[in-house]
């Protein structure tokens, strides 16, 4: 039979608790590594989403500026026109309106 002292049941003791505390921050760290990735692709997917609303947002307003300035070409062709048909009428136009 093995006779043991109270100094190699201390070290014992000390030993298993060493042991113990690591295992549990070992556990820890592996749940908060896991938390941590779940985290980041999240975030990951939170940001490609808002990069593409950011894309989405400046194609419509390219889109609204390029509709805005062919419809400012619409119109000035329109007056242009009009005008280039009073003027084959005879009608006499003021300076201001031929002007512009």
């Amino acid at each position: 039979m093995f006779r043991f002292t109270i100094r190699d049941v201390l070290w014992l003791t000390a030993l298993a608790a060493t042991a113990l505390a690591w295992l549990i921050q070992h556990r820890h760290d592996v749940a908060s590594r896991q938390q941590l990735m779940n985290e980041n692709e999240r975030l990951a997917t939170e940001i490609r989403q808002l990069q593409f609303d950011v894309r989405l947002a400046n194609e419509k307003a390219i889109l609204s500026e390029a509709f805005k300035v062919e419809q400012a070409q619409r119109t000035e062709a329109q007056r242009q026109e009009a005008i280039a048909h009073l003027k084959a009428s005879g009608v006499k136009l003021p300076k201001g309106i031929v002007g512009k």
